[in-house]
């Protein structure tokens, strides 16, 4: 009898069931090496398959995002059709057919711009004499002859007023100069101002304090560097004119064309 069968009484024969088998608690270590390289090589193989995924979702954001957003437009401004070359900083500003209407001092920089269809112009001289002649060059080489009726020095302006060169007499305002188009506003602090400082030359600049249209002279900000501004027009970034830079101590001013045409009206009047 075999040792897993039992004898009763009865004579039945038994068998007993074999004894279960259990799991071991013990590794020989090539067993245990060979389960950690492979454990291992699976959570490399998630790792880079989560990153890949991750990498792959924020490419399709970025394209996403340049696809939704609307283009940035061009800080560049628009080059002028009327000339070209009329740039500050490698910059085109867009005065349109404005800087044709001045007119400059023969054999100087110095813009002249006229002010009434009556025939006065204004611009800034050096120590002026009333009734002296001067000659003023249109952009089109086209020469114009006036004289210097009155020399504001608390503002730094001069008068002139457009003569037949034969007679001497004053006569009314004629092609090629223009009157500009003209723009009476307060200034706020900061506010930004364009200087034609030469014929193919204008000069970005700021305001220095907030001020009304009426005040006699508004300081440029000397923090916009306005060093290379010495006199001329002024102009909005609509191209409008308005008012005058003169250089007083050392520091750069604008007269606002709101006294410029006070002053102008008292000549008129004067003349009249």
């Amino acid at each position: 009898m075999s040792a897993n069968e039992n004898d009763d009484s009865s004579g039945e024969i038994f068998f007993n069931p074999p004894l279960p088998m259990y799991e071991r608690s013990w590794r020989h270590p090539s067993e245990i090496a060979a389960q950690t390289k492979t454990e291992t090589i699976g959570q490399r193989t998630m790792r880079k398959v989560a990153m890949t995924t991750a990498a792959m979702s924020l490419v399709m954001s970025v394209v996403l995002v340049a696809v939704l957003l609307p283009a940035r437009p061009s800080r560049e401004p628009a080059t002028t059709t009327a000339d070209a070359s009329l740039t500050t900083a490698g910059r085109a500003l867009d005065l349109p057919s404005e800087a044709s209407k001045f007119g400059y001092l023969e054999g100087t920089e110095v813009a002249v711009a006229a002010m009434s269809s009556s025939g006065f112009l204004v611009t800034s001289l050096t120590n002026p004499v009333n009734g002296e002649a001067v000659k003023i060059l249109a952009v089109d080489n086209t020469r114009v002859t006036a004289i210097v009726v009155d020399h504001e020095h608390d503002l730094g302006i001069t008068w002139l007023h457009v003569i037949d060169e034969t007679s001497g007499e004053y006569v009314p305002l004629g092609p090629p100069l223009n009157i500009p188009n003209k723009q009476i506003v307060s200034f706020s602090r900061g506010s930004r101002v364009w200087v034609q400082t030469t014929p193919s030359q204008v000069q970005e600049a700021e305001v220095g304090i907030s001020s009304d249209a009426n005040q006699q002279l508004v300081p440029i900000d000397p923090n916009s560097k306005p060093q290379s501004i010495d006199r001329g027009p002024a102009f909005d970034d609509g191209g409008n004119f308005i008012g005058w830079c003169v250089k007083r101590d050392g520091s750069t001013w604008m007269v606002p064309l709101a006294v410029l045409e006070e002053r102008l009206l008292r000549l008129e009047s004067g003349v009249e």
